[in-house]
């Protein structure tokens, strides 16, 4: 199954594009994992989401 990620409007995007570089590398990297395996990562990768 493919998936993908979309931020809710043009603003959201804005905002997550503007966060420090650690946590917006963090976000990206849990991004690709739900690309990949969709939605259901688990606590570990998903709490603060």
């Amino acid at each position: 199954m493919s998936y993908r990620v979309e931020f809710f409007n043009q603003k959201v995007m804005a905002e997550v594009l503007g966060w420090p570089a650690g946590i917006a590398a963090s976000f990206a990297v849990i991004a690709l994992r739900m690309v990949e395996h969709g939605p259901n990562l688990g606590l570990r990768h998903t709490r603060a989401m």
